[in-house]
């Protein structure tokens, strides 16, 4: 977990240090709301447990980045997703390519792909024993296609839909009866706006 915490930090001193000595005409960020649908599954191991929630899949996220653009085309962020479910929180931090495909309309298509960290907590307890994991942590890897609606000179509206694929696993025991709970992949709809400096 140090480590991964390090790996964070470090890598937001050096995305923080590039955009200082970017062009304030390429440097932005980004901010955006939407929803969520998480897969979740449940897999008895031994026996059959029964959980004293049931697991929500719907639910809403916020996200916030900054970045800049190499050029009109490629875009390089740091993003912090917080996706909010009945059940869970999920805290992410990603690093993301994006590629614009740039014409002359104020529509402008995207894609991008994400790479990060994932850590998963339960906001109220699948099981109410001492055997279970309420904390997981997994890489994260994603891609977004998204469109930008040019607004001002340096403002965006933007909507996107992001996949991002996880590996969290939640182990819970009772008795000797053993199951799993993951949490592999989320659907994304967002809307919000890009501001340029």
């Amino acid at each position: 977990m140090i480590k991964r915490l390090l790996l964070t930090s470090l890598t937001t001193v050096a995305l923080s240090t590039t955009l200082l000595n970017a062009d304030t005409s390429e440097v932005f960020i980004t901010t955006t709301l939407g929803y969520t649908h998480q897969n979740v599954e449940q897999t008895d191991k031994v026996g059959s447990i029964i959980l004293a929630n049931d697991l929500k899949e719907d639910g809403y996220n916020f996200e916030i980045g900054a970045g800049y653009f190499l050029t009109k085309e490629v875009a390089l962020s740091l993003n912090y997703q917080r996706v909010l479910q009945d059940s869970t929180y999920e805290n992410n931090t990603y690093l993301s390519a994006e590629y614009a495909f740039v014409n002359s309309s104020e529509f402008t298509p995207y894609l991008g792909v994400n790479a990060g960290y994932s850590q998963l907590n339960y906001s109220k307890e699948p099981m109410n024993t001492t055997d279970n994991d309420y904390i997981s942590g997994s890489w994260l890897v994603g891609a977004t296609l998204g469109v930008s609606y040019t607004l001002t000179k340096n403002i965006d509206f933007i909507g996107e839909y992001t996949l991002n694929v996880t590996d969290h696993t939640t182990l819970l025991e009772s008795g000797t009866a053993k199951s799993e709970l993951t949490h592999n992949y989320a659907h994304n709809l967002n809307l919000g706006f890009r501001v340029c400096f």
